[in-house]
């Protein structure tokens, strides 16, 4: 395959192509608001094309991909209503031809950590967190799981409890499996290791070369 990449005199990527062994050719091609960095049109081969929208902040408000879908964004207010977020609040998508739309609501603490996701109105994730903003618990109605996430001093974490779905106490949960992670570097110590017995090497710049398992 050859693949060549344009570039306009903004330094943007402006379009790439692609050519296969059978000399099938697959172009792309992007534009942009203004002299801006966002993106409006992005033009993919068949005819198709996702187009950007934003809002006075420069916040994604709405993209839409050509007789397929359309996709809205709502974003979080600030501390009072005369302020906003980067948080997004509210994604709704309308898929071609449907008459209804599928709608998720978010919901967040006082430090932007997400705490639930609702979909047309029903609950299906929750996340809970430590002190330090760790992620410690989630409740996933999609996976019909509870997940607990265990940490050492460090940060790092080195446990994972996978339940049966409940949004009670997990003294009283089904434990379906467990996840151990060790991290045995005495030179780097949060370099993961060992992960549910399978070791985990690395070069000398910490990339991973070669998992065994034991």
């Amino acid at each position: 395959m050859v693949t060549e990449n344009l570039f306009d005199s903004y330094g943007r990527a402006s379009a790439s192509s692609y050519t296969f062994a059978n000399n099938d050719l697959l172009n792309y091609w992007i534009e942009y608001n203004n002299n801006s960095s966002l993106i409006s049109q992005y033009h993919l081969p068949n005819d198709k094309t996702i187009t950007y929208n934003y809002d006075a902040f420069d916040r994604l408000s709405s993209k839409a991909l050509s007789n397929a879908y359309s996709i809205s964004y709502t974003y979080k207010t600030g501390v009072d209503s005369s302020k906003t977020t980067a948080l997004i609040s509210q994604l709704r998508i309308n898929n071609e031809g449907s008459s209804t739309d599928t709608v998720y609501d978010y919901y967040y603490d006082n430090v932007g950590n997400i705490t639930s996701v609702f979909e047309n109105g029903t609950q299906y994730l929750i996340y809970e967190y430590d002190a330090l903003g760790q992620l410690t618990r989630e409740n996933s109605l999609y996976a019909n799981r509870t997940y607990a996430y265990r940490y050492d001093n460090a940060g790092n974490i080195y446990q994972k409890e996978i339940y049966a779905y409940t949004i009670g106490s997990l003294a009283s949960a089904t434990l379906l499996d467990a996840e151990a992670y060790f991290y045995q570097n005495s030179s780097w110590g949060d370099l993961l290791t060992f992960l549910n017995g399978t070791t985990i090497n690395y070069d000398e710049i910490g990339n991973p070369l070669l998992e065994e398992y034991q």
